[in-house]
């Protein structure tokens, strides 16, 4: 996904993560890649408000930008970054929203595949009905007293 911040356009990719950047991660935030990645979404109570979002999420957070710029090619130690927090998250959720458009766009532009397929042309009929084609076989008549078999051969 695209996220506009710091006067720069940044590809986040969250399921290309690499495993030092995952071990990078997972050492920041003390948390499992899965663990991290389940972190950094804030709940909502039964009436659809936010929840306050538990103390790792804050690390969480960070780990996000340091993910952002380490995929940007930019080598960043977690302990020298630092950013304005609030216009990042409107930046990711910002960059979330454009990404969910252009997945329903490309999925609004894929054919229906519940859809019946398009009609084909009818193959032409031959002259006459019931007519048989040079290429068809007649099978071969049965002889008074020859026992029927499903191949039309006796005995196989």
């Amino acid at each position: 996904m695209k996220i506009e911040f710091e006067d720069q356009v940044w590809d986040l990719d969250l399921t290309h993560v690499t495993y030092k950047q995952a071990y990078a991660i997972q050492l920041f935030t003390g948390m499992s890649i899965g663990e991290w990645e389940d972190s950094i979404e804030v709940g909502e109570d039964e009436d659809g408000n936010p929840v306050n979002p538990p103390p790792e999420w804050v690390k969480s957070i960070g780990a996000l930008y340091w993910l952002m710029r380490s995929q940007g090619g930019d080598k960043i130690a977690f302990d020298d970054m630092d950013f304005e927090f609030g216009p990042f998250l409107v930046a990711v959720m910002e960059g979330m929203a454009a990404e969910l458009e252009r997945v329903k766009a490309e999925r609004r532009d894929e054919p229906d595949p519940t859809s019946p397929p398009r009609s084909r042309k009818a193959a032409p009929r031959s002259a006459a009905r019931g007519s048989r084609t040079a290429t068809t076989r007649r099978p071969r008549a049965r002889q008074e007293g020859e026992p029927a078999t499903v191949s039309g051969e006796a005995g196989t």
